[in-house]
């Protein structure tokens, strides 16, 4: 809904005002021109980007618009699950955990939290470094630096859909000065004739450019901003199953170890101590 209420409030303001400066609404309404910016943008989007890149900038789109349909994972979720899992490979053994990593669909721990199952990156992320620290054929270094690769790649795929907005904001305003070059080619034939319909041409004209700087710096700019941000929370649920898994092989306890992944998550999604406390009192049996 934040989305919805900016877009209406950039709106409101720009038209608004311009409104209250006996502006003339009608003027503004150029569809050729629209159509001109728009249906460029999207070409130059669509050469720009492979089919994964312009599927994914798709869905976020759609839960922007949409917000039902993004449920983000809870944090302390992550944490609930991570410390599940600790628990029963300290108290039970490697083989007991196998039936969880394994199948995690059937299994009563991840059964509690289908978020994180509706979540294959990040379910595949945990069930695969809890079967290497079940192993224990590796040291501490080479897991971390295998689990950062892996968040580093998970990062950049993530920065994928918000960096393909942000260059087709920044192709929007060249757009819409070609398209205002042609209108004015269009005025041009004009010259010499009515002087009313020469400047309707060049108004029709010069609303492109407006278009295009308007797309760019209030709808597709801040749009590629909000992805980016959504990126980088989403990335730090891997961070926080990180540190718990390194502070785990470390030798830490599991409730410590799950405070290493609470302290790496921002103070705004990060659960409070007494939260994360009273999780570890739930049976893992």
């Amino acid at each position: 809904m934040a989305f919805i209420g900016g877009i209406i409030l950039l709106v409101v303001s720009l038209f608004g005002g311009y409104k209250f400066m006996h502006g003339n609404l009608t003027a503004l309404w150029q569809p050729f021109e629209i159509a001109m910016i728009v249906g460029s943008a999207v070409g130059a989007f669509i050469i720009a980007n492979p089919r994964h890149i312009i599927k994914a900038v798709y869905g976020n789109i759609v839960t922007f618009i949409s917000p039902k349909k993004y449920e983000p994972v809870d944090p302390l979720e992550v944490l609930g699950l991570m410390y599940m899992l600790l628990e029963s490979l300290k108290n039970d053994g490697a083989q007991a955990l196998s039936k969880h990593i394994n199948a995690p669909k059937q299994s009563e721990f991840f059964k509690q939290y289908p978020a994180i199952l509706a979540d294959i990156c990040l379910t595949n992320f945990i069930i695969d470094y809890f079967r290497i620290i079940s192993t224990g054929k590796m040291s501490t270094k080479d897991i971390a630096a295998l689990i950062d690769i892996e968040i580093e790649s998970r990062l950049q795929e993530l920065s994928m859909p918000a960096a393909a907005l942000n260059k087709i904001a920044d192709y929007l305003p060249g757009f819409g000065i070609l398209s205002a070059i042609l209108g004015i080619v269009t005025a041009m034939g004009s010259l010499g004739g009515d002087p009313q319909v020469l400047g309707q041409q060049v108004a029709a004209a010069l609303v492109g450019t407006f278009i295009g700087l308007l797309l760019s710096y209030g709808i597709i700019g801040p749009l590629s901003s909000a992805l980016a941000y959504r990126a980088l929370e989403e990335i730090k649920l891997f961070d926080a199953c990180k540190a718990t898994l390194i502070a785990t092989v470390s030798g830490i306890p599991p409730k410590l170890a799950i405070e290493f992944g609470r302290k790496t998550l921002f103070s705004t999604d990060r659960p409070s101590f007494k939260r994360v406390q009273k999780l570890t009192q739930v049976s893992v049996s």
